[in-house]
């Protein structure tokens, strides 16, 4: 058998409909390449909710709070983000802390500053919570 199966595996006939096959696999499009990993499975389809709710509670206790302080928070600025005063579109606002206050992976819950925007937050992220960098960034602007 195995004799056999080297000379097939060695002729055109065989390689070509290899060849063929692969060439198929590799040029088809495939979910699996269209779409994010999260949507691909009916996993997270059916559970959507469920793990969101599980990641903001995650984000609750990581930050020290409660969800009645993240709404009295919310309630506080006006349902709003901190930075740029506009209402929370499809996601709900990230929490804002120093992170200068607490060393470790948790939060005291005392440096909590407020409900931003994910993008906002980000901005001050990469402006590393510097207000000269900020200062800069608003005079290379223009302001």
């Amino acid at each position: 058998m195995r004799v056999y199966m080297r000379s097939y595996s060695k002729s055109s006939e065989y390689k070509a409909k290899k060849n063929s096959q692969q060439r198929k696999r590799r040029t088809a499009p495939t979910k699996a390449r269209s779409v994010p990993w999260k949507k691909q499975g009916t996993y997270y389809s059916r559970n959507r909710e469920r793990i969101l709710e599980k990641s903001f509670a995650q984000s609750l206790r990581q930050y020290g709070l409660t969800p009645a302080s993240y709404a009295a928070l919310l309630e506080k600025q006006g349902g709003v983000c901190a930075i740029c005063k506009q209402p929370p579109v499809g996601r709900r606002l990230s929490i804002d802390h120093d992170h200068r206050c607490c060393s470790s992976g948790r939060s005291c819950g005392a440096c909590v500053r407020g409900l931003l925007h994910d993008a906002c937050n980000r901005a001050l992220g990469l402006l590393q919570d510097d207000t000269k960098r900020l200062k800069a960034a608003i005079e290379y602007l223009g302001g």
